[in-house]
């Protein structure tokens, strides 16, 4: 899933002048594979164990490492700089994470063939009375962990919750996702080349709904805020915090973390802002809460962040 710069209306947008044959992704967020070997997987693990899976990934993903490059030196420049790993456990760190990441594909396609995840959760006191109000508010996800597995368990009670997600995906991907998302009263909204998915989301917002997007992944010449993040200058995307701010919203920030290979942990944290600023300092402000929610989960799961990019400046 990526997340775009959104704005509320064609006036906001033309007076920002955002040239949308820019939005081209840094990183597709496409599920490998052809449409043949992703029904077969899910076939496969109606009568297999998905741990049979992680075994074959803890092999396969040697390779996938040595002809992915750039995404291998983004993580090893992470785990260099972030917390000062030597080079030999700076590369154990980044196997680690391809192959939890890995993990967390498998999951998701063993869910699709009907696999059962135990979830634990922290906070949902706070969804639950969010959901129970009458107004709309947003959910801020990032890539860690799996955060998508979550809506198939996840119940927003008598809310519609909407979804922004890649529309570049493949087509066994989005049409699982769309009949596990059915049963809790969620929608996706595909992001593309049209801008429509922005009225969209505003329009839900209004009604009351929830609207879920990423908050920590921007597009290549988005706007963005620049946040302090493990003590360096990062670029946070704008859109989520635009919203919350302009239209008046809550924001959730929610992470759902793989705590066993049966298991995941869903963390959500409300993110608040500050009235006293003006809206772009409160844009900001909330841009950096939002930040160090991330920093804090991120130190607790170093190898679930699966940011594939360049993420600091310089």
């Amino acid at each position: 899933m990526q997340c775009a710069l959104l704005h509320l209306n064609c006036k906001e947008i033309s007076n920002i002048n955002i040239n949308y044959q820019l939005y081209k992704v840094r990183w597709s967020g496409k599920t490998d594979g052809t449409p043949f070997m992703q029904k077969a997987l899910i076939s496969i693990f109606r009568y297999v164990d998905v741990r049979v899976g992680y075994a074959f990934m803890a092999v396969v993903i040697l390779f996938y490492m040595f002809f992915r490059h750039s995404a291998f030196m983004a993580q090893y420049n992470y785990f260099r700089k972030c917390y000062g790993n030597n080079p030999l456990k700076a590369c154990f760190n980044v196997y680690l994470n391809h192959f939890q990441f890995g993990q967390v594909i498998l999951d998701r396609f063993a869910t699709y063939a009907g696999k059962q995840y135990r979830f634990e959760f922290d906070g949902k006191e706070v969804f639950d009375e969010w959901c129970g109000q009458q107004d709309g508010f947003i959910i801020a996800f990032s890539h860690t962990g799996n955060y998508e597995i979550s809506g198939y368990n996840l119940k927003p009670g008598n809310k519609h919750l909407s979804v922004l997600a890649y529309s570049g995906e493949t087509q066994t991907v989005m049409q699982n996702r769309q009949k596990m998302f059915e049963r809790n009263n969620i929608t996706i909204i595909p992001m593309g080349e049209d801008i429509g998915y922005v009225f969209l989301l505003k329009e839900a917002l209004e009604k009351g709904d929830i609207v879920s997007m990423p908050a920590d992944r921007g597009l290549d010449n988005s706007r963005h805020i620049t946040c302090r993040f493990f003590g360096r200058e990062a670029d946070i995307p704008m859109g989520p915090f635009y919203i919350a701010v302009t239209m008046e919203k809550k924001m959730l920030a929610v992470f759902v973390m793989k705590k066993k290979w049966d298991t995941y942990r869903v963390i959500m944290c409300p993110v608040y802002g500050n009235d006293k600023l003006s809206k772009n300092g409160n844009i900001r402000y909330m841009a950096q809460a939002y930040a160090d929610m991330l920093e804090r989960i991120v130190r607790q799961y170093p190898t679930q962040w699966y940011h594939y990019v360049n993420f600091w400046k310089g």
